[in-house]
């Protein structure tokens, strides 16, 4: 008995298939033609940012705005870029450049608003300044660095009153009792000097935790 025969190949059957698999073939090499030319445009876009962050990770500040300079123009929507343009102004000291970037953004990390408060000190823009750091102690009440400038920016904006009361906060934290005894002993030098002395004298006797800030001359030992 003649057995049944299920499937049966021909000549052109099998042709068909190999067209088949051929074309498929080609339609996977076209499509990783074109992705492979998509990731190479990217690349290229993208280089120039990359670039700028590793410049900017050596502190290599000019290399990383000269970078940056063609991709924000090209790219201006891009918040990190923008904000990587203010950071590096920021360190070249060009503060009012720097200024109109960070003015743009809503909300900024805490690294930034050190940033920010610095260049607006440095341009004379004094209350800005206060109101950029009372905006990180919001954040952090212990922060160190904004009590410790803070202090010294009331004192001289709005006089002994703030100020103490911001040194007084900022002498609460162990690493940073030596600053808050030294802002003290300036602040008292306004009122009383002999009552300074007992906070220099402090100061003097934990020196080897003294982290030191600048005070202008005319600030500590003004009539």
């Amino acid at each position: 008995m003649a057995g049944i025969v299920l499937f049966r190949r021909s000549g052109k059957a099998t042709g068909s298939v190999k067209r088949g698999r051929l074309g498929k073939w080609l339609a996977i090499a076209v499509i990783a033609l074109g992705c492979g030319t998509t990731l190479g445009w990217w690349y290229l876009a993208q280089r120039p940012l990359w670039k700028a962050r590793a410049a900017h990770a050596r502190q290599q500040w000019q290399t990383a705005l000269d970078w940056l300079g063609p991709y924000v123009r090209a790219h201006p929507e891009h918040a990190q870029a923008r904000l990587l343009v203010a950071r590096t102004l920021a360190h070249l000291g060009r503060y009012q450049e720097a200024e109109q970037f960070f003015a743009k953004f809503s909300a900024l990390e805490q690294q930034d608003l050190v940033l920010r408060a610095e260049g607006l000190t440095q341009m004379g823009r004094l209350s800005d300044a206060v109101r950029v750091y009372e905006e990180m102690l919001k954040r952090d009440p212990r922060d160190v660095l904004a009590l410790k400038r803070l202090s010294i920016l009331q004192l001289t904006q709005h006089g002994v009153g703030q100020a103490s009361q911001l040194a007084r906060q900022l002498a609460q934290i162990p690493e940073a009792e030596t600053t808050a005894y030294c802002i003290l002993g300036v602040i008292m030098h306004e009122l009383d000097p002999s009552m300074a002395v007992d906070y220099f004298e402090k100061v003097r006797n934990k020196s080897h935790d003294f982290e030191g800030f600048e005070i202008p001359a005319e600030t500590l030992w003004r009539d």
